[in-house]
């Protein structure tokens, strides 16, 4: 690092400046030289030094003056050295293990050398990417649960200074995690030079790449659960379903022939208890197989209780009634109970009549009339308050004033009861599919009227609609607010719709298949719990990224942002306390990772003044990792990434022709400073002054 001198810049024409700094010198010397009347020495010294001075800021006034200040700087251009810390490095292949490669060519003789050539910067990156020192790298554990080179590469061009700068990538190419990294390899403000790490042909390896299971079954229902195979080709394996306890539960034969590398594998059993139940998947080692880290994966299932208790209640015998009754009480997983009022309070075959907040599901059949009890209708519809799914079936004698409490929640209106008309029903043109309670091949225009009354039912904007009535207008729609599912039906006499279905008594008519579905929907309850407390997933892999998230709300559901949440994790080796960090809207947030397989449970507390809220959860942590799955190196990945962005891609054993090919040189970083004296404002002031002053003594002294 060099400092130039200080130098002095004059603006303007300098073969102007010098001849009136002489002359200007000359006139107030010669102005001075004689005086009438004759003044003292020391005072005509005074008098031309203040003219002296006053020239002197006139060509100031003139001429900018300024002094100059050079600092020039020499230093090395920076390297960034981005280095895949996943799992996939420590990954056996074809020749020998990846980790090693990386420390040989980060070996501290080509430090040294690279250290003569560029300043060093190092980050290392997996499913995050972070700065590093270069005893940090002795660290490095290659055991990283993803691989995001995308994000990488924009880190560290948006870190580093482009100027002459250079990107060197070691990597395997492999990534399961953010965009391509050849998109960012475009817009990298620095070339980036890549070492392709391992061998290009895949080692011979087993792996579960991926289990599609219903997260959400019934108790002994049979579910279907599909697993995708990777291998080569002769390889013979065999894939066991076991459960919690290791008891085996299906086995199945995997066979690649010439050719396959992939191989679909489905299994079918029935869930024997209810809860979260976690089974596991496991492939036996093949011959010869390379790694068997991905030969296990687990999966987890919500079971639920299979038998949905439904209440059905209504005001008066009718056909609706005995045909809901005989489509409910046909399927096995549905409990019914239902009560018919004789009068109020008083129900036929029920006193008293069943608590409503004990049922899944509450079926209002022309209920409540007029005349309905009042603390029945009311348990009734505080039941549907808090959670319990609604179907509401209005007729004769519904009463729309009793449903007061619930208002809120339906999605509709009740006008006057108008004319009643017979009137065919349409299917809404796009339903959810996940609210398409209807089976598909069914001829609308076959089906037999039903009934309604004009003007009754009034389906609000909000509502979303199943059905449309000839004239376009809402005939069935629900809401779901506030965790309360509630499905209102616009027309009656719904019986008459299956008098056309030939397959009627096998249970397979629209109406058949709608309730049935319907009930199954309306069953399935939301938590609107104060305090909520999750992971994303109930499964993770080893050294994942888990983040764990909780939202807090007080007794009107409003977000609370200024309480405290804490977290205890029973871990397999000991409890682990958590402290989550506020966020916006009542959410907040931690994350660990965790590299221990096995069960994990984790019990949060909530403090809101001297409110405590507790809830709870549980996941598992597996051996498995994404990326021992094709673990083999990618070289037209890395030979894109480096081409386009006027980098050159290399092997480990060429990594010394790097340093041959870029030896860039010093940069000569030159900053200047620049200090003007005496301004224009400040010139002119000065000036003035010194006239004046001159002016004063010569007028004292009696000079013309």
């Amino acid at each position: 690092m060099t400092n130039s001198p200080l130098t002095i810049e004059i603006s303007g024409r300098i073969y102007l400046f010098i001849p009136l700094a002489v002359m200007f010198i000359y006139t107030a010397i010669w102005y001075y030289r004689r005086t009438n009347p004759v003044l003292p020495a020391v005072i005509k010294t005074g008098l031309t030094i203040l003219r002296m001075a006053a020239l002197a800021l006139t060509l100031m006034l003139l001429f900018k003056f300024s002094l100059l200040w050079v600092k020039k700087a020499e230093r090395l251009p920076e390297l960034a050295v981005l280095i895949d810390n996943s799992a996939s490095m420590s990954a056996n292949d074809k020749s020998r293990e990846k980790s090693p490669l990386i420390s040989s060519i980060l070996s501290k003789k080509n430090l040294e050398l690279l250290g003569k050539l560029f300043t060093l910067r190092f980050f290392a990156f997996s499913d995050t990417v972070g700065e590093i020192s270069e005893k940090g790298l002795d660290t490095l554990a290659f055991d990283g649960a993803s691989s995001d080179i995308y994000s990488a590469m924009v880190n560290a061009g948006n870190i580093i200074d482009a100027s002459q700068g250079r990107i060197l990538l070691l990597s395997d190419g492999a990534f399961n995690k953010g965009a391509n990294p050849e998109r960012a390899a475009d817009k990298c403000p620095a070339p980036v030079f890549t070492v392709g790490i391992g061998d290009s042909i895949p080692p011979k390896d087993l792996s579960i790449r991926c289990i599609e299971a219903n997260p959400r079954v019934y108790f002994k229902d049979e579910i279907p659960v599909e697993a995708e195979v990777l291998g080569y080709p002769g390889a013979v394996s065999s894939l066991i379903l076991e459960d919690e306890m290791g008891r085996t539960l299906a086995r199945k034969e995997v066979n690649f022939t010439a050719g396959a590398l992939s191989n679909a594998i489905e299994f079918h059993f029935k869930p024997d208890s209810i809860g979260t139940r976690v089974y596991c998947l496991r492939l036996i080692p093949a011959e010869n197989e390379s790694s068997l880290e991905n030969n296990l994966r687990h999966f987890s299932v919500e079971v639920m209780e299979n038998r949905i208790r439904v209440l059905l209640i209504t005001s008066s015998p009718s056909a609706d009634l005995a045909f809901l009754r005989r489509i409910l009480q046909r399927n096995d997983n549905i409990e019914l109970s239902a009560l018919i009022e004789k009068s109020a309070g008083r129900f036929y075959g029920s006193y008293p009549p069943p608590h409503a907040s004990e049922y899944d599901v509450i079926i209002l059949l022309d209920f409540p009339a007029g005349d309905s009890d009042a603390l029945f209708t009311s348990e009734v519809l505080k039941a549907v308050e808090n959670g319990r799914g609604a179907a509401i079936v209005p007729i004769a004698s519904f009463d729309s004033r009793r449903l007061q409490p619930v208002q809120h929640l339906l999605p509709c209106s009740f006008g006057a009861k108008g004319e009643e008309t017979a009137v065919r029903l349409l299917p809404e043109s796009d339903i959810p599919s996940l609210t398409n309670f209807f089976p598909a091949g069914i001829s609308w225009a076959g089906l037999a009227p039903v009934n309604r009354r004009r003007g009754w039912v009034k389906f609000r904007p909000e509502a979303d609609i199943l059905l449309r009535f000839e004239n376009n207008e809402a005939a069935l729609g629900y809401t779901h607010l506030a965790g309360t599912k509630i499905i209102v039906f616009g027309a009656y006499d719904l019986w008459r719709l299956s008098l056309q279905d030939a397959e009627h008594c096998a249970g397979d008519s629209l109406m058949a298949c709608f309730w049935q579905s319907c009930v199954r929907w309306l069953a399935v309850r939301q938590k609107e719990d104060l305090f909520i407390l999750q992971t994303e997933k109930t499964v993770f892999s080893a050294g994942e990224n888990i983040v764990f998230s909780a939202w807090l709300y007080d007794e009107n559901y409003h977000p609370v942002s200024q309480g405290r949440v804490e977290l205890e994790i029973e871990a397999p080796s000991g409890n682990i306390p958590l402290q989550l960090k506020a966020g916006p809207n009542g959410l907040y947030q931690a994350e660990n990772r965790f590299f221990q397989t096995g069960s994990y449970h984790y019990r949060g507390s909530a403090f809101v003044g001297t409110d405590t809220l507790n809830t709870g959860g549980e996941f598992v942590v597996e051996s498995f990792n994404a990326e021992y799955i094709d673990a083999a190196m990618k070289p037209e990945i890395m030979r894109n990434i480096a081409a386009s962005s006027g980098g050159k891609f290399y092997l480990p054993q060429d990594f010394s022709h790097f340093m041959e090919e870029n030896q860039p040189g010093v940069i000569i970083d030159e900053v200047k400073r620049e200090f003007n004296f005496f301004p224009g404002l400040w010139a002119l002031i000065g000036l003035l002054m010194i006239l004046a002053l001159e002016w004063s003594i010569r007028k004292r002294k009696g000079l013309l």
